[in-house]
C-alpha cells in the first residue's frame, strides 16, 4: 500500500466515526465533547486543510432526517428517572440513597 493509500484508509476511518456521530443519536450522545471527538476533528481538519473550528461547526450538526429525528435513549431515560423522582418527592415518598 502506498503512503497516499494509507492516508486515505486512515481518513476513511475518521470520516466514518464522525459521520456516525452526526447520524446516530446514541453514538452522538457518547462521542460529542470527548477527547476522542476533538482528536478526530483535528485529524479531519489537517487532512482537509481546514481550520478545526470550521470542521467542528460542520461536524456538530445533527444530520438525522427530520421525520426520523429522535433524542438518544439514554437522554430520554435520564429525563424519565428525573420526572419519577420529582413525582415521588411531591407525593412525600422518600427516595432511598444507596450506601
Amino acid at each position: 500500500m502506498t503512503d497516499a493509500e494509507v492516508r486515505q484508509v486512515l481518513y476513511d476511518a475518521v470520516r466514518y466515526v464522525l459521520n456516525r456521530a452526526q447520524n446516530d443519536p446514541e453514538f452522538r450522545w457518547h462521542m460529542l465533547m470527548t477527547e476522542a471527538h476533538t482528536r478526530l476533528i483535528r485529524a479531519e481538519a489537517a487532512h482537509l486543510g481546514r481550520t478545526e473550528q470550521d470542521v467542528r461547526e460542520a461536524r456538530e450538526k445533527d444530520l438525522q432526517s427530520e421525520h426520523g429525528k429522535r433524542a438518544a435513549d439514554c437522554y430520554i431515560n435520564r429525563q424519565r428517572v428525573r420526572d419519577l423522582e420529582r413525582s415521588l418527592e411531591q407525593n412525600g415518598i422518600a427516595i432511598p440513597v444507596p450506601a
